[in-house]
């Protein structure tokens, strides 16, 4: 009997062609999406996602919603970003981390404000205006997201390429 259930995992989870994370993956369900579970797979469970089938981890699913935003922080060397979620992820392309488009505060060395918006669900755009010693900077991103990092599910790699401009007062 087919069961609706959402993605708890606030990095997304992988749907994959196979029981095991061996298998290639043939989607990410952003966080908080829902998926309905065909069958159960010993730890695994077989759900169909946006006309997708395959394979998500049963840990990763949950039978209640969980909250539509969330805060997420990460560190950017001395700097750190911290941002609040625009809304959920239904309306657009979602990334790993639950969001489509943030707004973000950056302190240390750089202070400023950042954007960030996710094209895919492994890649994101960043915009940073920030200000240091006098001058203003703008920096430009292109990142790829890689969820797993340090075999954490929770955790991600973030890598990319970008170019920084800066004007002095």
């Amino acid at each position: 009997m087919a069961q609706s259930m959402y993605d708890s995992s606030t990095v997304g989870a992988n749907l994959r062609n196979g029981t095991g994370t061996e298998h290639s993956v043939v989607s990410t369900v952003g966080y908080n999406e829902q998926v309905r579970v065909v069958s159960n797979e010993g730890s695994w469970k077989r759900v169909e996602y946006r006309g997708k089938t395959g394979y998500i981890s049963s840990s990763l699913l949950s039978e209640n919603q969980g909250r539509t935003s969330q805060n997420n922080s990460s560190n950017y060397g001395r700097g750190s970003t911290s941002s609040r979620t625009s809304g959920n992820s239904k309306g657009g392309v979602a990334g790993a981390s639950g969001y489509t488009t943030a707004i973000g505060l950056r302190g240390g060395f750089t202070s400023g404000v950042s954007l960030k918006h996710f094209t895919s669900s492994r890649g994101a755009l960043e915009l940073v205006v920030g200000s240091r010693w006098h001058g203003v900077s703008l920096s430009g991103m292109y990142q790829m997201h890689q969820s797993g990092a340090l075999g954490v599910p929770e955790l991600s790699w973030v890598y990319g390429l970008g170019a920084k401009g800066r004007s002095l007062r």
